[in-house]
């Protein structure tokens, strides 16, 4: 997005720092290094952000924000999951009230008697806010406060079938607002945008050796996404619109678990990730590479790692994180009293219940805006 300044409207210091920062920091992302709608591509996941923030081969209640056919495998095990409204700060170096929020709700429906496909519908919902802006009259003198903002919210629909290996597909529909303007209408003129965004993927994962009721399972995950539409955004009356952010993404996985089914003593998920910008935006950024690498014991207590870098000669960046889960913590404490093979409907109420916190920081580095930043969030899901 480029941004002028004339003589009747003088931009406030902090936006211009903030959209010129977003547009930065956004190299280590897979997107288009344009501030206009591309926060519908950051990672507020810390789980993701602890393995290099890539999210592609997460299959968990937060993948409907980044892929609908991993939202699609993981509603195989779950009815219905929910996202918290929590913000992360983002560009702390700078300030801490540049903050992403995401919500969500996700539900799965028509699974035959097998148990062995399922269709989920998901909604999500996310906000990128610039904090407090003070807004400047024609003279340049300060007349008031702003708080402009990026919003999106969007609709996921996808399917997914288990049997000798398990795949799913997913597609999901984002419509996009942005709104620069001051309560007077004097940030910026004809500084709101809207857009659709439109991306699809397809998941497979497929068994190495050992299967889900025995003592050992290894299984190989693969998946890609692609943006089939990204309408594009006008700011500012700029004549040429900002592309919204289209992408390509690919990866791979190696997911393994060990000891019994109903309460694994360890599980490992070591994730590849190469994401390309297919908008034409940009000379200096074409593609990012993610590597994570997760460790949980006893499906409660989990350690992350991870690096991301661009093509754009940036320094590695590196990111580590943890989580807890109090329903794999009531699982150890009443290990002894579960059987795998009693339907699940027989057990107690909180085996349906899952509550998870996790927490994740990229390291710091000099002169790096988006290094140093932390993530934390809540997150509910109802089990089957």
């Amino acid at each position: 997005m480029k941004v002028e300044t004339t003589k009747s409207h003088r931009i406030p210091s902090k936006l211009t720092f903030t959209l010129l920062t977003l547009a930065y920091l956004l190299s280590w992302t897979p997107i288009v290094a344009q501030p206009a709608a591309v926060f519908v591509r950051l990672v507020n996941s810390p789980r993701a952000v602890g393995m290099g923030s890539g999210a592609l081969l997460l299959t968990d209640q937060e993948s409907i924000f980044y892929n609908p056919s991993a939202m699609a495998l993981y509603h195989l095990n779950a009815n219905a999951s929910a996202t918290s409204p929590f913000g992360t700060a983002w560009i702390p170096i700078l300030t801490d009230d540049f903050r992403l929020r995401s919500a969500s709700l996700t539900y799965s429906f028509m699974r035959n008697q097998a148990k062995t496909s399922a269709f989920s519908l998901g909604l999500l919902f996310q906000r990128f806010s610039y904090g407090q802006v003070a807004t400047l009259n024609m003279s340049g003198q300060p007349n008031g406060t702003s708080k402009p903002r990026d919003m999106a919210v969007g609709l996921t629909l996808g399917y997914a079938k288990t049997g000798a290996f398990k795949y799913g597909f997913g597609i999901t529909t984002r419509y996009i607002n942005s709104n620069l303007k001051g309560s007077g209408g004097d940030l910026f003129t004809n500084a709101t945008a809207s857009a659709i965004l439109i991306d699809a993927a397809a998941m497979i994962e497929v068994p190495i050796t050992g299967s889900k009721t025995e003592e050992k399972q290894v299984s190989l995950r693969a998946s890609v996404l692609q943006t089939l539409i990204g309408s594009n955004l006008t700011f500012i009356q700029v004549k040429n619109a900002d592309p919204s952010p289209k992408i390509n993404q690919f990866g791979a996985a190696l997911s393994a678990h060990w000891g019994p089914p109903n309460l694994r003593s360890m599980s490992l998920l070591a994730s590849a990730q190469l994401d390309r910008d297919v908008s034409g935006a940009t000379n200096n950024l074409s593609a990012t590479t993610r590597a994570g690498l997760e460790v949980g014991f006893y499906e409660m207590v989990y350690g992350r790692i991870g690096a991301f870098s661009s093509d754009s000669g940036e320094p590695l960046l590196k990111s580590f994180g943890a989580g807890f889960s109090l329903n794999g913590f009531l699982k150890l404490i009443h290990h002894n009293q579960l059987d795998a093979t009693v339907a699940n409907n027989d057990f107690p109420f909180w085996r349906s219940v899952d509550v998870r916190f996790d927490y994740a920081k990229i390291r710091t580095l000099n002169n790096l805006a988006i290094s140093g930043t932390k993530f934390w969030k809540v997150s509910i899901a109802w089990r089957r």
